[in-house]
Order: structure tokens, then C-alpha cells, then sequence
């Protein structure tokens, strides 16, 4: 993949993509240690269990048959790329101010930095983002179909996140007879919980000489987090940009797009 410097004042080209048509990993790419679980096999003890004993030890895991269509991920991806691609000065009126944190909309490209709000370090991460969906809070829009197309993605989501959480709860009170699957429990997670959603686009640009990585590496403090990725564009060989890492003690695992598929991580509040 051929990268190029980027002043962030210039546009840059991001045309349409279609998702049968990108390089895609496949399953048998994983490692052994990273499961793929079948969402649509969730219902019964034995599965709920065996969901459990898979996915303790590890804190991400693949889902496959989640019900949410390609068609509509695509509508999403295409209509962020339409939106990257105007001009910095275009894009900036839907850049929420810096003290309005909770406000979703347009962030530039070099303008956040995970490494600073985790207190890690202060590279600044090397991609530009779209807050689509902020539950409860305003989020700025550049035309209805972009809005229309990242609500109801978003809903989507949602019911997915909703979904693996009851199967998660469930799937402990079977385990542990020390956790009760209550309804307090039930509305404080399922029903009352904040959501927020994302496009990130890393352009094939230059990285920044002292940046080891485009986004740093850090823990998520949410309940759970649902990852789609795509490929990058061109041939594997030709891109050092395998996709999401896993750091386990030092080591990196890869944890590359597969067609059809979410990333799902149980953060640092489940798992503590």
C-alpha cells in the first residue's frame, strides 16, 4: 500500500469501497487462542456454558452469524468515506468544540490521542474519526443520510451489544451460583447503559517517525466493545497494516479483518 505525506489543511480522496471485493483474512488466518464464536448458537446450557469456559481466558473473541446485514455496513463505510474526503475546512463544521466532549461528530486527522487520555504517553494517534451515535447526546450530522444510515447501524449494534451481554450474564449464573442474573441487573446493563459509536479511518499516509503504532495500545474501560474492520486496501504483501493487536505480556497477536465478522471485546468492567 503506497503511503503518502498528508498536510492536514488538504483533502484527501477516499472513494467508495464494496466489501466483496476487498483482500480478506479468513477464519483459518487465527491463531488457535482466538476463538470465533456463533452468535446464533448462544441459546441452550451446554452452549451457554461452553460460550463462557471459550472466552474467559481470552478478552476478544470473533462473532460470526450476528444478524447485522453487509449491506448496511457498507451504507456506513461509504457514506464516512464521502465525508473524509471533503476538505478539512468543510469537515470542521461538524467538528463538536473540545470542551463538549460527550458531543458526537467529526475529529481530524492527528487531533486525539489514546496515549494522553490513558496518561501512557503523548503521541497523538495517526487516524481521523467519526462520533455517529452518542447515546443521550447531540451528535452533529452533515446531511439526513448520513444520519439515517448511522442511527440505524447504530440500533443494530446496539441489540448486538444487548444481546452478547444476556448471554454473558446468563452464561455466569450457570457457572457461578454466587452471581444472580437479576433484574436490577438486567436494566442497569441492557436497558440504561451508554453506547457510542465510531467510524476510524487510518489514511495510507506517513506515519509520524516517533510513532510505533496508530493508535496506542490501552484497555477498554467499557462493558464491551463490538470492532468491524476492514481490510486494508491493496495486496496483504504490500501493506504493513495487518489490523487490530492484541498485546498479551508483550506479545502482539494479530487479530486481522475477517469477512463477516465483529471483534468483540468484554472490557475492564466485566472482567473485573
Amino acid at each position: 500500500m503506497e503511503t503518502t505525506n498528508h498536510d492536514s489543511e488538504s483533502a484527501l480522496n477516499f472513494p467508495p469501497i464494496q466489501l466483496d471485493q476487498l483482500n480478506w483474512f479468513s477464519k483459518e488466518d487465527l491463531r488457535d487462542d482466538l476463538p470465533v464464536v456463533d452468535a446464533e448458537r448462544l441459546n441452550t446450557k451446554q452452549e451457554l456454558i461452553a460460550f463462557i469456559k471459550e472466552v474467559q481466558e481470552k478478552k476478544i473473541f470473533y462473532i460470526e452469524n450476528h444478524g447485522i446485514e453487509e449491506a448496511s455496513v457498507e451504507k456506513l463505510i461509504n457514506v464516512n468515506r464521502a465525508f473524509f474526503s471533503l476538505p478539512e475546512a468543510e469537515k470542521l463544521k461538524f467538528a463538536p468544540p473540545e470542551m463538549e466532549v460527550d458531543k458526537g461528530g467529526y475529529k481530524g486527522f492527528k487531533k486525539s490521542s489514546v496515549a494522553k487520555v490513558t496518561g501512557i504517553g503523548n503521541n497523538v494517534d495517526q487516524l481521523m474519526k467519526y462520533v455517529f451515535y452518542s447515546h443521550g447526546n447531540e451528535v452533529l450530522y452533515p446531511n439526513e443520510v448520513f444520519k439515517e444510515v448511522s442511527e440505524a447501524y447504530a440500533k443494530k449494534v446496539a441489540d448486538l451489544s444487548r444481546l452478547f451481554l444476556e448471554k454473558l450474564f446468563q452464561g455466569l449464573s450457570l457457572l457461578n451460583p454466587d452471581f444472580t442474573y437479576t433484574e436490577q441487573i438486567k436494566d442497569l446493563f441492557l436497558h440504561r447503559g451508554f453506547s457510542r459509536d465510531m467510524m476510524v479511518l487510518y489514511p495510507a499516509v506517513e506515519q509520524d517517525e516517533d510513532a510505533s503504532e496508530r493508535m496506542a495500545s490501552h484497555f477498554d474501560t467499557s462493558l464491551i466493545t463490538i470492532l468491524y474492520q476492514t481490510p486494508a486496501l491493496g495486496n496483504f504483501s504490500e501493506s504493513p497494516y495487518i489490523g487490530f493487536e492484541l498485546d498479551e505480556g508483550g506479545e502482539r497477536i494479530p487479530a486481522p479483518p475477517v469477512r463477516g465478522t465483529f471483534v468483540v471485546n468484554f472490557g475492564e468492567l466485566i472482567h473485573h
